[in-house]
């Protein structure tokens, strides 16, 4: 078993959070030695010892060929890493949603574009057609930036242009499911394909968000048995179990089926604090994976 485990971090988060804290607690009563460390400090010089597991690394997004090149480096040193690189390198952009919809995924209706020049309002909302709302969001991103709700085509072009300067890159269209404002999205958690635990996360009313920093608040909840085999169905399709998984699901208002919203491989937020067992059973997860 590796002796030492390795939580990795940022340069703008150089404290653990609340449920990393207890993570960190839970690893070091299984034996292991802990360091927090932030994935631009990893060089050839400065790599960590035993497993590293990747958790507050929320500026990836901003730096994503950096970030990957770093977690190669680190793969070619053999040391375990969670989640493999594979899964992380797939992860990183949401057309991951595109392969899994290919699979049978449900997944709100969702129109890809390398440019935002490519689209047009009439598009969205075409003479005598359904008067729809849509989410614009970059393929690579995180925490809702550079995402806008679309709501007429009047209001389109300033948004469209907004995100332009903003050199968000390729994006995405989904369709607006209005039960984001009424029961927001439940997050399932996962270890080693096990359910462990689950939260739900509102947005603030007169937004779409569900972020805190946005208004949005998050609270435990029981997720129906349906909603935990949709999330199980959809790590069965993955080519390999990841140690950890966030399966965040949103119901379709018409069909009260559920949609994938995200899955999130990489450096999810787990919600360990909202179940008090639930950072013993990621540090046990883990201790298997390196038996």
């Amino acid at each position: 078993m590796a002796k030492t485990v390795s939580l990795l971090t940022c340069n703008e988060i150089l404290e653990p959070i609340a449920e990393d804290r207890l993570l960190l607690t839970q690893l070091q009563t299984l034996g292991f030695n802990t360091e927090f460390v932030p994935w631009q400090r990893l060089n050839g010089s400065a790599h960590p010892t035993g497993a590293v597991l990747i958790r507050t690394t929320w500026d990836y997004t901003r730096h994503l060929n950096e970030f990957l090149r770093t977690l190669r480096n680190l793969s070619q040193t053999n040391r375990p890493l969670f989640n493999r690189l594979p899964l992380i390198e797939w992860n990183s952009t949401k057309t991951y949603l595109r392969d899994l919809e290919m699979q049978g995924v449900a997944i709100p209706l969702t129109f890809w574009y390398d440019q935002i020049q490519d689209v047009q309002g009439a598009m969205l909302w075409p003479s005598g057609g359904p008067s729809k709302s849509w989410v614009l969001k970059p393929q690579v991103s995180a925490s809702a930036r550079g995402t806008y709700l679309l709501e007429s085509p009047a209001t389109y072009p300033a948004q469209a242009a907004a995100y332009q300067q903003g050199g968000w890159g390729p994006l995405m269209i989904q369709e607006f499911l209005p039960s984001i404002t009424q029961e927001g999205e439940w997050s399932l958690v996962f270890f080693d394909q096990e359910f462990s635990h689950a939260v739900q996360k509102i947005p603030k009313r007169g937004d779409f968000r569900v972020q805190e920093k946005y208004g949005g608040f998050t609270k435990p909840c029981r997720p129906s048995a349906d909603a935990i085999k949709v999330g199980r169905r959809i790590l069965d399709l993955l080519p390999e179990s990841p140690l950890y998984a966030r399966v965040d699901l949103i119901r379709h208002p018409e069909t009260e089926q559920w949609a994938l919203i995200e899955l999130e491989l990489i450096e999810p937020q787990l919600f360990l604090e909202f179940d008090p067992s639930s950072a013993a059973r990621l540090a046990q997860a883990l201790a298997r994976r390196l038996v």
